[in-house]
């Protein structure tokens, strides 16, 4: 077993990465689930992105998550 697949407790995990696609165009990735995830926590960009330490800027055009 790949020792990285256990979690600290010695039990067993799953892990894997997720990325959105629509018509063949990648959407995003880990970095964008967390950022929606902060998005429905705060409530706007702005708010969401500093929160994970970023610039509203740096967390992209809103047209890239909202599609």
């Amino acid at each position: 077993m790949n020792p990285g697949a256990q979690t600290s407790d010695g039990g067993i995990g799953l892990h894997g990465s997720l990325s959105m696609t629509a018509g063949g165009r990648t959407l995003g990735g880990r970095g964008r689930v967390i950022l929606l995830a902060a998005l429905a926590e705060h409530g706007s960009i702005t708010p969401a992105a500093r929160a994970l330490g970023m610039s509203d800027r740096a967390a992209g055009s809103w047209s890239t998550i909202s599609g």
